[in-house]
């Protein structure tokens, strides 16, 4: 005997809630099984700290290293704050610092603070910086939930003299960069995504060991 008309449309609506039914369980139990599948966000928003990183590191001129540089061709060792003087914003006027014939530079730091990854920049060393969130969601149990590395271009240390303010200035001894690697390390429901990426630096910029810049 075949079904009326009101009892298939029972029977199709019973059947699509149990399809339903398995779609949520067969999903929650890929997230149990696989955590990085809740961070796709945290993915994203990742990518996009890394993309603004890597439009700031373009136009570094000279890095504080927290260690000394290593031979030609290696990668130094992996630092948590990430320290430079570059132009921004092309403007040779707006920043008060310079590295040998590059003016109008900004002083930049990239550091951990809590679980956000902030930007500091100021134009002058007596100036209050402007700060800005790249991050908020950064591993909070990781203490290397950002950290920076460059590789050394080339042997040989060249003396590079950094002012600042029209007056002050020191020339530091430094090697050259042509490779900086950063990563950031999220943290999103118990579970920890690592996005890293490596950033080509044509301009070389200076790498002063165990300094810190004005």
């Amino acid at each position: 005997m075949g079904f009326t008309y009101p009892e298939m449309v029972f029977l199709l609506l019973v059947v699509a809630v149990f399809l339903v039914g398995i779609v949520w369980v067969v999903n929650a139990a890929i997230l149990k099984s696989h955590p990085l599948g809740k961070s796709d966000t945290a993915g994203r928003n990742a990518e996009r700290a890394l993309d603004r990183i890597e439009a700031l590191v373009r136009t570094a001129r000279i890095i504080a290293l927290q260690s000394p540089p290593v031979r030609a061709g290696n990668w130094t060792a992996g630092q948590g704050v990430l320290t430079f003087l570059g132009n921004l914003d092309g403007d040779t006027q707006t920043g008060s610092y310079s590295v040998g014939d590059d003016k109008g530079l900004e002083h930049v730091s990239v550091y951990h603070r809590g679980t956000a990854l902030v930007v500091s920049v100021k134009s002058t060393p007596a100036t209050a910086p402007s700060t800005v969130v790249l991050l908020e969601d950064l591993s909070p149990s990781d203490p290397r939930a950002f950290t920076a590395s460059f590789r050394v271009a080339a042997a040989g240390v060249t003396n590079v003299k950094v002012a600042w303010s029209g007056t002050s200035s020191v020339t530091i001894p430094a090697v050259r960069a042509d490779r900086a690697r950063v990563s950031v390390t999220t943290g999103v429901g118990g579970s920890r995504l690592l996005v890293d990426r490596t950033i080509g630096l044509p301009a070389q910029p200076a790498l002063a060991a165990g300094r810190s810049l004005p």
